[in-house]
């Protein structure tokens, strides 16, 4: 990906930045604009590796820059929608983000590596990392079972409730049901106003 190809680039960088060859000024949307502090503070935050990558983008690869903002905007919102409905589900999907983003960094290092030696430890630290992940994608399933099941339970409950209580029910509405009728009927006419007319046509 985008991301993986500059972390490699960055890693092979020179200690001076380089230039960007095309020279463009950086394009930003509105939206993107106003994200983009807002962005940079999230990732700042809670992963902060990821800053430094986000940084060698912005002076050598303004484009590239740009995309990058955008992707971890859309995580942003993603993560901050959970977190007002889900406080168990956000923590653990923003424990799996935070997990992708070191699993891609570090892919990116091994691919970088050129001694043997140095590879087989990040290797190892690749295999920590991944059983982390499923290990979390695990959980996240077990809490979406337990409440699928919670769920299933009410439904079953209330299933067994409108058993038990159907011809009460039925009763009820169709009590209701006649109610409703009867106000719709046109009103009779009463016998005062009947005399009245009578009077009048004589």
């Amino acid at each position: 990906s985008l991301v993986e190809l500059e972390l490699a680039s960055n890693n092979n960088a020179k200690a001076s930045p380089t230039k960007n060859p095309s020279n463009k000024k950086l394009i930003t949307s509105n939206s993107t604009r106003v994200n983009q502090v807002a962005v940079l503070k999230f990732v700042s935050e809670h992963l902060p590796e990821l800053r430094k990558m986000i940084d060698y983008l912005e002076k050598n690869k303004p484009e590239q820059y740009e995309q990058a903002i955008r992707e971890f905007s859309r995580d942003q919102t993603r993560l901050a929608a959970i977190q007002k409905r889900d406080a168990d589900m956000y923590r653990i999907e923003l424990e799996l983000w935070q997990l992708e983003g070191k699993l891609r960094m570090l892919a990116a290092e091994i691919a970088a590596l050129k001694k043997e030696k140095d590879q087989a430890s990040a290797e190892k630290q690749l295999e920590i990392l991944v059983t982390k992940q499923q290990k979390k994608s695990l959980e996240k399933v077990r809490l979406q079972r337990d409440r699928a099941a919670a769920q299933l339970a009410r439904f079953e409950n209330l299933v067994k409730q409108r058993e038990e209580s159907v011809e009460t029910l039925t009763a009820r509405s169709l009590k209701l049901w006649k109610s409703r009728i009867e106000k719709q009927k046109p009103r009779k006419a009463s016998s005062k106003s009947k005399n009245i007319k009578k009077t009048d046509s004589k």
